[in-house]
């Protein structure tokens, strides 16, 4: 037993410690580092340019009212294209209740949800400083 001991003692003494910091690791995990940046920035990338390619332009369907029936279920007027359609919307569900032959409500003449917004938000800032 003393001689294993010896021999563990005396292998232990014969390698040199390596310190794991070489500069063939270095640049390994330099190497790695810039290929995982380099992939996330291409994912980024791709899902920017998909962006480009949805089915309908957001010109021709348009919300043109909406009415809350209650915290979740809502009644909606959407304009697709030269139609306006009526839509039952509850969560996980959308239902048609009605296609309109002629448009309902003229939706050139309603602004846009976000100019409605900055519009009202002005006057509130007005009114505050007056």
């Amino acid at each position: 037993m003393g001689s294993f001991f010896c021999q563990w003692g005396w292998a232990a003494e014969n390698t040199k410690p390596d310190d794991g910091l070489g500069i063939s690791a270095l640049v390994q995990v330099a190497l790695s580092l810039l290929l995982v940046i380099a992939a996330i920035a291409g994912l980024a990338w791709l899902v920017k340019k998909m962006q480009h390619f949805q089915p309908m332009s957001q010109s021709s369907m348009r919300v043109v009212a909406s009415l809350a029936l209650g915290p979740r279920d809502r009644v909606l007027l959407v304009q697709v294209g030269e139609q306006q359609v009526l839509l039952g919307a509850s969560p996980g569900r959308i239902n048609m209740l009605h296609v309109f032959s002629e448009p309902v409500i003229d939706a050139s003449s309603i602004p846009a949800a976000g100019a409605d917004f900055s519009s009202t938000l002005a006057k509130l800032l007005k009114q505050k400083s007056s």
